[in-house]
């Protein structure tokens, strides 16, 4: 269990977090305090490396963020908070964090609530008009529009082969910014367990 949360949170935004999180959305049906723990130790891993300024972790973060919403590990509440932080207090890092997220997340928070992504696209576009931003991030502002456009065709919310839950057996969690969550860091320490033998066939089942 703590093997597979530490592999997962570190590999969180290498080319294939896409399948990380089909990884995580199969294993989150058949052991949903695992998928919950995840879900809580990178809400925390965001929250840090947003207050210390820590771009490359924080970008990793939301766009594992926005794979687990479109797997439907997480309620899409969260993508919208995030969304809504990092466009409040505007700099170029958290604009970027914002087209990463909304790029990966996009074609299925347009489905589920038009309303709330047209008003953060409104919120782009103003930023676009106001000259503050550096070229490079108001270029991929205008990229992100075109994107949208096209209906986020080339950022489907699950690459070929990557949709592996059926949807009765999906199990999501609402997870919320200002939840008060705990990494649990005890279970980074190998305990050995007495009962052993007595509790294996607890898991097989």
């Amino acid at each position: 269990k703590q093997w597979y949360q530490r592999r997962v949170a570190i590999t969180a935004g290498v080319p294939f977090t896409n399948v990380y999180a089909a990884l995580v959305a199969v294993i989150n049906t058949k052991f949903p305090d695992i998928g919950e723990l995840l879900l809580n130790r990178l809400i925390l891993q965001f929250k840090r490396s947003y207050l210390r300024n820590q771009k490359a972790v924080c970008l990793a973060t939301v766009m594992f963020f926005g794979h687990l919403t479109n797997q439907m590990v997480v309620e899409e509440i969260l993508c919208f908070e995030i969304l809504s932080l990092l466009l409040e207090k505007v700099s170029d890092d958290s604009v970027e964090g914002s087209i990463a997220l909304l790029k990966e997340v996009g074609a299925r928070l347009q489905d589920s609530n038009p309303r709330i992504m047209h008003q953060l696209f409104d919120r782009l576009r103003n930023l676009l008009q106001e000259g503050e931003l550096d070229i490079r991030v108001k270029y991929m502002i205008e990229v992100l529009f075109a994107i949208r456009r096209d209906k986020f065709k080339d950022y489907p919310m699950f690459a070929e082969g990557l949709d592996l839950v059926d949807e009765e057996d999906q199990l999501t969690h609402l997870k919320e910014l200002t939840d008060k969550v705990s990494g649990e860091t005890i279970l980074n320490v190998f305990k050995f367990d007495p009962n052993y033998e007595e509790n294996e066939p607890k898991y097989q089942g």
